[in-house]
């Protein structure tokens, strides 16, 4: 004989605006591959960038947008590329995907791309800590 029980269960109501940015990537040559650090001399000149955001709320998203500004180690903003995602409908996901150009010969270091999403109901935004996602890349001299 087997015994079960269902324990915990709720159920509520979805939030009327809630945008998730649930990952940003960045990919140093394409095809989803990407590289936590990258030979200076093998850096091209435009890096692939994306991420994934879902619509959690009931109401629709709309005039979203992604917005990725690359920054140095002293938070200067090297490069930014500002991807149109339009609407999102309630319970969909959108991946939008760019090609962000960066400096030639980018000085070695550490770099943090910053992906930050808006739409015209950020402001009602349930949970607004989850709308920008950090992800970090690098330059060196000779190492992968």
């Amino acid at each position: 004989m087997m015994n079960w029980q269902v324990d915990d269960i709720n159920i509520n109501t979805l939030p009327d605006n809630e945008l998730n940015m649930l990952y940003g990537y960045t990919s140093q040559f394409e095809g989803g591959y990407e590289y936590g650090t990258v030979p200076q001399n093998q850096m091209l000149t435009s890096i692939n960038v994306g991420a994934a955001l879902f619509n959690y709320g009931s109401n629709n998203q709309n005039n979203v947008s992604l917005t990725v500004s690359l920054q140095d180690a002293a938070s200067n903003e090297v490069a930014t590329l500002t991807l149109p995602v339009g609407t999102i409908l309630g319970g969909d996901t959108a991946f939008p995907d760019g090609m962000l150009t960066v400096p030639a010969n980018m000085p070695l270091g550490t770099y943090t791309a910053v992906f930050t999403m808006t739409s015209d109901s950020i402001a009602e935004d349930e949970l607004p800590n989850n709308n920008t996602v950090n992800r970090y890349l690098g330059v060196s001299s000779d190492l992968y």
